[in-house]
């Protein structure tokens, strides 16, 4: 009998654990492209859509220029990172979570080419601290959304290189 119930014990303290600790997961972000809404940037100077299933989309350029606009590299950094990829700057892939509270979470870069840790260092400052969102829209209700997209540094001032 003392055999059953400790093994009940451990099994309604077991089931009460996971039940606690899925209640406080967070949803499972959404990927672009699969939202009624797309997450949106917002800054004065991105061009509007009628279409709000395209907000990333058109969101896309307006955040390079941003992020050109606000990273600063010293010249001697920017010239060594040019060199090292054959006289182009390197393309980051850059992927966030915008949340439902409209805040990013989770950044990470995937770089083709080769980058200075400064200078990923600098668009993750950027990032965190600059950027304003409206958040993605599923059923009606705010979501968390997958953001990916290419950033080809300097790609809006004429400095791309050929």
């Amino acid at each position: 009998m003392r055999a059953i119930l400790s093994g009940l014990f451990f099994l309604f303290m077991t089931t009460m654990c996971f039940a606690q600790s899925n209640s406080e997961k967070k949803a499972r972000p959404i990927p672009v492209g699969l939202l009624d809404v797309d997450p949106l940037f917002l800054d004065e100077s991105c061009e509007k859509n009628d279409d709000p299933s395209q907000n990333f989309r058109m969101s896309v350029p307006c955040i390079s220029k941003f992020l050109d606009n606000e990273i600063s590299l010293s010249e001697e950094l920017a010239s060594k990172m040019f060199g090292l990829n054959g006289g182009r700057y390197p393309v980051v892939n850059i992927g966030f979570i915008v949340e439902s509270d409209s805040t990013i979470s989770t950044i990470s870069f995937r770089v083709r080419g080769q980058a200075l840790s400064e200078f990923t260092d600098s668009i993750k400052s950027v990032l965190e601290s600059s950027l304003k969102w409206a958040p993605g829209v599923k059923s009606g209700e705010a979501v968390r959304a997958t953001v990916i997209f290419p950033y080809y540094y300097k790609r809006y001032s004429g400095e791309q290189g050929n």
